[in-house]
């Protein structure tokens, strides 16, 4: 990657050093500063010091046309709305999640923003809740798999409990398009019903060929595409462009970072962290055009 896509701490520390600045960015994403009417807007807030030497805006936090009185307020219908934590604190917050390709903790964000871990939580969630992903169907080769998530217990001897064991894992398929974005869905079960929805959903027919594993899950829920694979039970893991190893590489990306980053998380959120891991890997390649790409999504959340 060039230098000039690294983009750190002290480039967001130059880019907004002030709330103000941090403003006037969410501002110019939707609107400029010349009215439909003639006029211009200006900001209705201040600039102000307080007693700690920490600059603060005061006022509303709006922008109001100099002719026709019309106001703009940049913060609506984003994670910023209602929250009395400072623009440059959020603006941090989102360099530092857009820069951990492995995830960050709620702890780990309340040391780096010096805030209450409940104010560390929500941040997290809030930027996650505002990611999602794209529904732009999937084309050329696709690579696809399966994989397990969790679960309690062990399979015990001769197996006798593994389908208990495996029944309590959560299931998650996904799909990625080489040189291209992935998609990855937390699914109730594995059937070929599923599979082909997922597949419906995500991956296009035309124009595609889809890379899988020897399962005969795939046996029918691919018949409309043009399916080519390896058989892992005879360690077969290429054959010459025909392999899954991306989407491989990205479930043991996955599983490292929850094992090591959160520890432990509930099948409830996980679909969340997956959309999580999913952008990153969408907007990999470019620390600048992910942290643009992340502001632009948490102010349309």
């Amino acid at each position: 990657m060039a230098k000039q896509d690294y983009y750190g701490r002290t480039d967001l520390e130059h880019d907004f050093p002030t709330d103000e600045a941090c403003l006037d960015y969410l501002f110019s994403l939707s609107h400029t500063k010349e009215c439909a009417c003639g006029g211009e807007y200006n900001p209705l807030f201040k600039t102000t010091i307080d007693k700690k030497g920490r600059v603060r805006l005061t006022g509303r936090k709006q922008y109001q046309c100099s002719k026709c009185r019309y106001q703009i307020a940049p913060m609506t219908d984003s994670i910023f709305e209602k929250s009395h934590l400072p623009l440059k604190q959020w603006f941090h917050a989102i360099l530092i999640f857009s820069n951990a390709k492995s995830g960050i903790s709620a702890k780990e964000m309340q040391r780096q923003l010096n805030v209450t871990y409940k104010t560390a939580y929500r941040v997290l969630k809030q930027i996650r809740d505002s990611i999602g992903q794209d529904t732009t169907p999937l084309r050329g080769n696709v690579e696809m798999d399966e994989a397990f998530f969790g679960g309690k217990g062990n399979g015990g001897k001769y197996n006798k409990n593994y389908s208990d064991v495996m029944a309590s894992k959560a299931k998650v398929i996904a799909a990625i398009e080489r040189e291209g974005d992935m998609r990855a869905k937390k699914v109730p079960n594995l059937t070929a019903k599923t599979i082909d929805g997922f597949l419906k959903d995500n991956v296009q027919i035309e124009n595609t060929r889809l890379l899988t594993d020897e399962s005969n899950r795939y046996d029918n829920a691919s018949k409309e595409y043009h399916r080519e694979s390896v058989n892992h039970s005879k360690k077969e893991y290429a054959r010459g462009d025909i392999h899954i190893n991306h989407v491989e590489w990205f479930w043991k990306h996955v599983k490292a970072s929850l094992r090591g980053t959160y520890k432990s998380i509930s099948q409830e959120q996980l679909q969340s962290y997956l959309d999580q891991f999913v952008w990153h890997w969408n907007n990999r390649g470019n620390d600048r055009l992910r942290f643009a790409s992340l502001l632009s999504a948490v102010v349309k959340k």
